[in-house]
C-alpha cells in the first residue's frame, strides 16, 4: 500500500466481519464493471475478524465470539460461493431445536406456539390467563419503547420476565428496561404494527412458522457454522484479500482532504506509526467507541455522537464434563435464566449437542455467558471466582457434581454495544452527518445489527450498492 495522495480507491478501517463483506461487496462490483479497484483494509489487532474467533484447545473447539450465524439472508449464501465456503457449511444437529429456560427452579423448554405457550409449565396459571389477552393488549404508546415495557404489556409482566427478557440477555447481555425493542427486535416490532398483536401474526404466519421450527419474533434463519469453526469464514476472507490487509495498524486520525495541487477529492488517514495514506473512499467498520478520537478532526459533532452508544462486555467460561457425570443434563441448545431468578448466569449453550464436532463424544462442552450491563462486576472477576459461579450453578440447576475435565475462561470488556431507546435517532443523526462528508461509511455492529449475519450481509450489500452507484 502506497502513502501516494492516489494510493487508494477504498480504504476500510477495521478488518472485523463488516468491514471485511463490505470490502468483498465492492470488489464484487468492481471486477464485474470491468474497474481496477485500489483497496486497503487496515486493522490494528494482530489478527482479522475482530471478536470473531476460534481456538482450538486439544479435543476441543472453542469459540471466543460468536459461535455460528443465522443463515436469513440472502447475501450470505453469495459470500460463501464468492469464499469457495458453500460446500463446509456446519449446520446443528436436530437435538438443537430444544430450548430451555430456567423457570421456578427447573430448566423447561421453551414454547414455540400459542397452544405450547398455554401448556408450558414455565407460566403459572395466572400467567396463562394474561398471555391470553395478548390479542387485545394495549396499543403502543408510541415513541422509542423498551423492550421489558412491550414485553409486559403485550404479554403480562410474569411472561414478560420468563420469556422476552431472558431472550433478549441472551443475545446483548443488557439491560431490558433501557433497551430499545425497535432497535433490538425490529420483528417484534413490526408483527405488532403490520398484524395487531403476536398471537395475530402467529395465526397469520402460522405456515411460517410451522416450516422454520421457531415462534414468532424469533430469530430467522438456520445456525450456520464451519467444521473448523467460525475462523473458518475469517481465515478465507483473509486468503481472498492477502497482502490488501494489514494487521497492526492503528489509525490515528482521519480528515478530509482535497482537491488540490497533487491531490484529489478524499480523505487522510494517519496512523499510529506516523504514516499517511489518501484515498478516494473511506470506510470506517471498527467499533464506534474507537472510532470516537479517530474522526474528530473530520467532524466534532459526528465524533460527539458515537461517544454516546454504550458498551457492555461479558465474561465467557468454558467447561467441558464427562457425559457420565451430565446425566441430567437435557438434550437441546442450552438455557437461558431470567434476571428474576438470582442467578449469576445469563446463559449455558451445550456446544458440543448442537456441533458434535467440537468436542469429544464422551463429554459435553459448555459455553457459559456472565456479566453484562446487569452485573458489569463479573467482567472483571478474577478466574476463581468465575469458575466456582458455574460450578455451583451447573451443580444445582444441572445436577453436575464433578468437577469439570477442562475450563477455560475468556474476557470481553466492551465488546457489545447497547441500542438504547434512542438508538433509532440516534443513528439518523449521524447518518445525516456521514451523508454530508461524500465518500464516507461508517459501520459495524453498533450501527447496522449487532449479528453476525447482520453484520456480514448487510455490509456487503452497502458494499456492492455504493460501488455500484459509479456503473
Amino acid at each position: 500500500m502506497s502513502d501516494s495522495p492516489e494510493s487508494l480507491d477504498l480504504l476500510v478501517v477495521g478488518a472485523g466481519p463488516s468491514g471485511l463483506s463490505y470490502a468483498l461487496g465492492a470488489q464484487g462490483v468492481a471486477r464485474r464493471l470491468g474497474k481496477g479497484l485500489r483497496l486497503g483494509i487496515l486493522d490494528a489487532a494482530d489478527r482479522p475478524g475482530g471478536w470473531v474467533h476460534t481456538r482450538s484447545e486439544g479435543a476441543y473447539t472453542l469459540e471466543t465470539g460468536p459461535y455460528g450465524y443465522l443463515d436469513k439472508h440472502p447475501e450470505l449464501a453469495e459470500i460463501l460461493d464468492r469464499l469457495g465456503l458453500r460446500d463446509q457449511a456446519l449446520y446443528p444437529a436436530p437435538a438443537a431445536k430444544n430450548r430451555y429456560v430456567l423457570a421456578r427452579g427447573r430448566l423447561r423448554r421453551m414454547p414455540s406456539g400459542p397452544l405450547s405457550f398455554l401448556f408450558s409449565r414455565i407460566l403459572r396459571p395466572r400467567a396463562k390467563l394474561r398471555l391470553i389477552r395478548e390479542p387485545w393488549a394495549a396499543p403502543h404508546p408510541g415513541g422509542d419503547e423498551t423492550v421489558a415495557h412491550f414485553a409486559a404489556r403485550r404479554l403480562g409482566p410474569d411472561a414478560a420476565e420468563a420469556l422476552v427478557v431472558p431472550m433478549f440477555t441472551g443475545i446483548y447481555a443488557g439491560d431490558p428496561d433501557r433497551a430499545s425493542l425497535a432497535s433490538c427486535f425490529p420483528r417484534m416490532a413490526e408483527l405488532e404494527r403490520d398484524h395487531g398483536g403476536l398471537f395475530k401474526a402467529l395465526w397469520r404466519l402460522r405456515k411460517q412458522v410451522r416450516k422454520a421450527g421457531q415462534g414468532v419474533g424469533a430469530p430467522r434463519g438456520e445456525l450456520t457454522s464451519f467444521s473448523g469453526g467460525l475462523s473458518t469464514l475469517i481465515d478465507a476472507f483473509a486468503d481472498h484479500f492477502g497482502a490488501v490487509v494489514r494487521l497492526g495498524t492503528e489509525v490515528i486520525s482521519v480528515e478530509r482532504v482535497g482537491p488540490g495541487p497533487g491531490v484529489s477529492d478524499g480523505f487522510r488517514v494517519t496512523t499510529a506509526g506516523g504514516e499517511t495514506l489518501h484515498t478516494a473512499r473511506l470506510a470506517l467498520a471498527a467499533p464506534a467507541r474507537k472510532l470516537v478520537e479517530v474522526v474528530r478532526p473530520l467532524d466534532e459533532v459526528l465524533a460527539g455522537l458515537m461517544g454516546e452508544i454504550s458498551y457492555g462486555g461479558v465474561s465467557v467460561v468454558h467447561t467441558a464434563y464427562h457425559r457420565s457425570d451430565a446425566r441430567r443434563v437435557p438434550e437441546g441448545f442450552g438455557f437461558l435464566v431470567p434476571r428474576q431468578a438470582g442467578r449469576h448466569l445469563l446463559g449455558s449453550v451445550f456446544v458440543s449437542t448442537i456441533y458434535p464436532e467440537q468436542a469429544p463424544s464422551e463429554e459435553l462442552l459448555l459455553r457459559n455467558v456472565l456479566g453484562g450491563m446487569m452485573q458489569p462486576d463479573l467482567v472483571e472477576a478474577d478466574d476463581d471466582r468465575l469458575l466456582e459461579i458455574v460450578a455451583a450453578e451447573h451443580r444445582e440447576l444441572l445436577g453436575i457434581e464433578a468437577a469439570p475435565c477442562f475450563s477455560e475462561v475468556v474476557r470481553y470488556p466492551g465488546c457489545l454495544p447497547q441500542y438504547e431507546v434512542g438508538h433509532g435517532a440516534l443513528l439518523a443523526r449521524m447518518e445525516e452527518r456521514v451523508a454530508g462528508l461524500d465518500g464516507l461509511y461508517v459501520t459495524g455492529n453498533a450501527w447496522r445489527g449487532i449479528g453476525l449475519a447482520d453484520c456480514l450481509a448487510k455490509n456487503f450489500a452497502a458494499g456492492e450498492a455504493h460501488f455500484g452507484e459509479d456503473g
